[in-house]
Parts: C-alpha cells; structure tokens; sequence
C-alpha cells in the first residue's frame, strides 16, 4: 500500500514537537524552581555551619532539614502552581 520510502511526516511536525519540548522544559523548570533554590540555599547554608561548627554531624542534620524546607517550599507555591498549570492548560 506504500511504495519504499514513500511514507513522509510533514516538515512542520518537526518544528511543533521542538516547540511543545522547549514549553514543557520551561514549564517544568518553573514548576521546581522554588524548591531547587531553597534546597541550594539550605545546602550552602549548612556547608558553612559545618564549617563554622565542627562539632556538629551536618550530615546527619541535613537530611530532615532539607526535606522540611523543601516540602514548606512546596506547600507555599502550591497556590502559584495551581494558576501556571490552570494557565497552561487554557
């Protein structure tokens, strides 16, 4: 039913898939870009205090501070959230 290489994809399918990638890749990037910063911060934040303080195991602190202030982080965009996907999705 179709002849060898005769089956083609039209050329501007290319240029909507490229287009349609870069928007998700900037949608997801402003979707984690709260909580991306936060965790960096709270990273060099602690690197000083293990620093400053050798006594502390920094370590070991880290881990439930960097989930609480991510998870604070993404409690408090969640109503920013809701509007960029309720925008993105008109």
């Amino acid at each position: 039913a179709i002849p060898a290489f005769g089956a083609s994809l039209p050329s501007a399918l290319g240029d909507d898939v490229v287009h349609l990638s870069q928007q998700m890749f900037t949608l997801g990037l402003k979707l984690a870009a709260p909580v991306l910063i936060t965790i960096l911060l709270l990273n060099i934040l602690l690197a000083m205090l293990g620093r400053a303080v050798s006594q502390i195991n920094v370590f070991v602190l880290s881990f439930p501070i960097t989930i609480a202030g991510g998870l604070i982080v993404m409690g408090l965009a969640m109503p920013f959230t809701v509007s960029l996907l309720a925008g993105e999705i008109e």
